[in-house]
């Protein structure tokens, strides 16, 4: 029995945590170096130990003093008593805590990188289509030397493409005009000569 004390004593759970052997009125037959458990008896995961028949069970509770504890017992029916594994509630919940925080933060990272990657691939989009914006308002205002160049490699660049075709046949079509109303300005200059 002592055997069996000692290595219960010996039990760490976490930091902080420790296991308690207790006898049938819930005083502790074995008890962590350094460790005051007097009060042991009145603490309810005690209670609950010895009144549960022959099952386990764990608990949230608080000591007598407050502390808040998560607990698991088994019962050991030789001895009448019970096996309590009791660890202080923060430590015990400390890698769920980590945890959420961890998935926490990259949530955050996630949403910040898809933002991030949103406002590229809008940038990327509006950039060619801002291009082709600019070069039509040149050659609205008669600028037919507007050229664009897009090479992306999809209609986009199939639309640049078109668009500087277009704008080299309206610079054709213009310098021909020019050309038609030269002639036909020297026409009525002849004509107008020879009248006078």
């Amino acid at each position: 029995m002592r055997e069996i004390a000692d290595h219960v004593a010996a039990e760490r759970v976490g930091g902080t945590g420790f296991a308690v052997l207790v006898d049938a009125r819930g005083f502790p037959i074995s008890v962590p170096e350094g460790r005051s458990l007097g009060s042991l008896p009145g603490w309810s995961i005690t209670r609950a130990a010895l009144h549960s028949g022959n099952s386990v069970g764990s608990s949230e509770f608080k000591s007598p003093e407050g502390r808040a504890f998560v607990g698991a017992y088994a019962p050991v029916p030789s001895l009448g008593g019970a096996v309590l594994i009791l660890q202080p509630r923060e430590e015990a919940y400390l890698a769920a805590s980590e945890a959420r925080n961890a998935a926490g933060l990259a949530v955050i990272v996630v949403i910040a990188g898809s933002l991030l990657s949103a406002a590229l691939l809008a940038r990327l989009l509006t950039a060619p289509v801002l291009k082709l914006t600019r070069a039509a308002e040149a050659v609205a205002r008669g600028d037919f030397q507007a050229r664009v160049e897009i090479t992306t490699g999809d209609e986009l660049q199939e639309l640049a493409e078109t668009f500087n075709a277009m704008t080299q046949r309206l610079r054709q079509y213009s310098v021909l005009q020019v050309d038609r109303l030269v002639a036909e300005q020297r026409k009525t200059e002849a004509i107008l000569f020879s009248i006078g």
